[in-house]
C-alpha cells in the first residue's frame, strides 16, 4: 500500500477535484442524497439529531426542533 502525503500526489492519481465535488455543500440532504439515503438499508438504523432529546422527554418537540435545526446550525458557524 502507498501512502499519499501531498495534495500533487493525490492529484497525481485522481486528477483536479470537479466543480461539483467542490461546491456540494447544502443546509439540508439534496434530493439526490435522500434518494440514496432512503435506498440505504443501514438509514432505517441511524436516529435523527434530536431522538436522543425525544428518548429523554417525552414532550420533546421533536419536529420544531427538526425545522429549526438548518437555521441553529447556520448561526454557529
Amino acid at each position: 500500500m502507498t501512502i499519499l502525503k501531498t495534495v500533487a500526489e493525490l492529484e497525481a492519481i485522481y486528477g483536479e477535484p470537479s466543480e461539483a465535488s467542490l461546491i456540494k455543500v447544502s443546509d439540508r440532504p439534496t434530493q439526490g442524497y435522500r434518494k440514496l439515503v432512503k435506498a440505504s438499508a443501514l438509514a432505517a438504523e441511524l436516529p435523527t439529531p434530536v431522538s436522543p432529546m425525544r428518548e429523554l422527554n417525552q414532550d420533546f418537540d421533536s419536529r420544531s426542533c427538526d425545522r429549526e435545526w438548518s437555521d441553529r446550525a447556520r448561526s454557529s458557524m
